[in-house]
């Protein structure tokens, strides 16, 4: 049996845009509106991956009834397909933005197993939280690795293609044609893409990342006899979807999440700290990384201190006949940090600076959450003093669901409250 690989989408332009002598003036588009260019330029109507085809077929008005186009095939996959390709979504992107995004995520993959060592994750389920939750965790801990809860089930989370490659096996006059490829699940493609770009410093830094949601998978969609030799563009195919995503979210012992994001009514779920903490508004990622890097003592202090303290207190957590009265004492210590940084953030060097950045110094509570997993279905949170609270077996499956929590014997939930201005 012999097997040869297919070009992808991205040659096949680029192969068609040569013989009509254009890749120079459309390379830098994406796919999408490369071959628009290239309809425009042969003398058709630019319509390709429109939501509405040029002229719907009698039996699916989704498809396109002109046959004799070079793109049909794919045209009609971008709206007929439960899964798009990148440059689908995001059109006002150049090719080499949508490779370089790529690239980032397919890099953040291979590093998965890495990622959480030393951090505190932060679990997003709206990412309109996502820049003002980021911001938050960059002033409190060294290190934070963002993912997108839900990798349980696809209720909120979308799938785009990230990579496609097509593999053609025959024997004798046999053809099978398979697809390779690694989709990336996201709950707003746009909205991401423009966060890793903006955050993109910190992410360079070490002090940010992000765990991806991407499958990986090969999928059969023809198989018979020797395909047209004419060429055509490959297609994306309306794949099969798992019900569920065959992938794991991060697990890290300390777990951050905006306020409103989960559901915390419980009279028995009592913080074991209420701390107020500095957070920056109105500046960009960029300037905030400027300014973290330029008053270094100022700005990063704090946030070595508090993740070293939180852990401190989550270690002590089991097993500790003293766990109440070590707590006030590690809050003690927080608590005169915080001060101590406080006067920092009020020294004329520091208040020149946000005044020509236009920055503001804001805070917000970080209510700390101690839970502990007898089992995976029995938790109890620490609350002031070290008292026990057993929750509900049903409230407890929430809680581990929301959070997805693997098998460590104490997490510690950061609550990020609203932030607030100064007065």
């Amino acid at each position: 049996m012999n097997y040869w690989y297919e070009k992808d989408f991205r040659e096949a332009v680029r192969d068609r845009a040569e013989r009509l002598g254009r890749w120079d003036t459309v390379s830098a588009l994406t796919s999408v509106n490369a071959v628009r260019a290239l309809q425009e330029w042969e003398g058709y109507t630019p319509c390709f991956g429109r939501p509405v085809p040029l002229k719907a077929c009698g039996d699916d008005n989704r498809k396109c009834a002109l046959f004799e186009c070079f793109w049909k095939e794919t045209c009609d996959s971008y709206r007929t397909s439960a899964v798009l390709p990148l440059d689908a979504v995001l059109q006002d992107r150049s090719h080499n933005e949508l490779e370089s995004l790529r690239g980032k995520l397919l890099e953040f993959n291979s590093a998965k197993a890495s990622l959480s060592s030393g951090a505190v994750g932060l679990s997003i389920s709206s990412l309109q939280h996502l820049s003002s939750a980021t911001r938050k965790m960059l002033l409190s801990t060294p290190r934070t690795v963002v993912g997108e809860a839900g990798s349980g089930g696809q209720s909120a989370l979308k799938p785009y293609v990230l990579t496609h490659k097509t593999q053609m096996s025959h024997m004798y006059k046999d053809y099978n044609i398979y697809h390779y490829f690694d989709l990336i699940w996201t709950r707003d493609l746009t909205e991401l893409s423009r966060w890793l770009e903006d955050a993109h410093q910190f992410m360079t830094s070490g002090n940010l990342a992000y765990y991806p949601l991407i499958v990986s998978d090969r999928h059969q969609t023809r198989s018979g006899l020797s395909p047209d030799p004419s060429y055509k563009p490959i297609t994306y195919s309306v794949w099969v979807l798992p019900e569920e995503l065959p992938v794991k979210s991060f697990d890290a012992p300390h777990y951050g999440v905006p306020d409103g994001e989960i559901m915390l009514t419980s009279a028995d779920c009592a913080p074991l700290l209420n701390i107020d903490l500095p957070v920056l508004e109105g500046v960009s990622f960029d300037l905030l990384f400027r300014l973290m890097t330029d008053f270094p003592d100022e700005l990063g202090s704090l946030r070595d201190f508090l993740h070293s303290e939180i852990d401190q207190m989550r270690s002590l957590a089991v097993g500790s006949p003293t766990f109440g009265q070590d707590c006030d004492r590690i809050a003690r210590h927080i608590r005169e940090q915080i001060r101590r940084v406080d006067s920092k953030y009020k020294s004329n060097r520091l208040k020149a600076a946000f005044a020509l950045t236009g920055g503001a110094v804001a805070t917000f509570t970080l209510a700390l959450y101690c839970i502990v997993q007898r089992t995976p279905n029995a938790l109890t949170f620490l609350g002031p003093g070290g008292i026990a609270y057993t929750i509900s077996a049903a409230y407890a499956d929430y809680l581990v669901k929301r959070l997805e929590l693997k098998n460590d014997p104490v997490y510690f939930l950061w609550l990020l409250g609203q932030s607030r201005r100064r007065v």
